[in-house]
């Protein structure tokens, strides 16, 4: 009878390393890159968790960056450990949500937040929420358009929210 520290070294040999596994995978083994990428899924997860701050991205971003290491696997050369590599990319992954997101911040639809807007006509209203959307647009700093010159005023726009005036209209 085997005792259990020799049936615990004999199921740790017969696992497969990340290379053997890689190979596989490389060759369509789909059980084989589903027991590579669960191998490394926890600590992936806290890292896009690190950098985005919310569950729901960090598993989004974990998604994305497992796909995108999927479509990538025979690009690894193997000068670096598979989960470094594997860490790099979902970093990365979480890091372009977080730049989209800051590109394209949420809005809020549920809740009035223009005093012109009452809890009577909120969410019947499309003009207020035509109108939260436009206020939004203007609060995030966006660098000027060529054609949108830096010196001119910041005026209303027909909204009533924080615009620049264009040549073409004049609110």
């Amino acid at each position: 009878m085997q005792s259990k520290n020799d049936s615990q070294a004999q199921q740790i040999s017969s696992t497969p390393d990340d290379d053997q596994l890689i190979s596989r995978g490389l060759r369509g083994d789909p059980d084989a890159l589903e027991t590579l990428f669960a191998r490394h899924n926890r600590a992936l997860y806290q890292t896009a968790l690190r950098v985005l701050g919310n569950p729901e991205d960090a598993q989004d971003a974990l998604q994305e960056g497992l796909l995108a290491a999927y479509r990538n696997l025979r690009r690894f050369e193997g000068r670096s450990q598979f989960s470094t590599w594997l860490t790099r990319i979902v970093i990365n992954a979480a890091l372009m949500r977080r730049r989209s997101q800051r590109a394209r911040p949420a809005v809020s639809l549920d809740e009035p937040s223009s005093p012109n807007c009452s809890k009577k006509t909120w969410p019947a209203s499309r003009r207020c929420c035509v109108r939260r959307i436009c206020c939004a647009r203007s609060k995030v700093s966006r660098p000027a358009k060529p054609h949108e010159s830096s010196a001119l005023p910041r005026t209303r726009s027909r909204h009533g929210c924080g615009g620049r005036a264009s040549n073409s209209r004049r609110a």
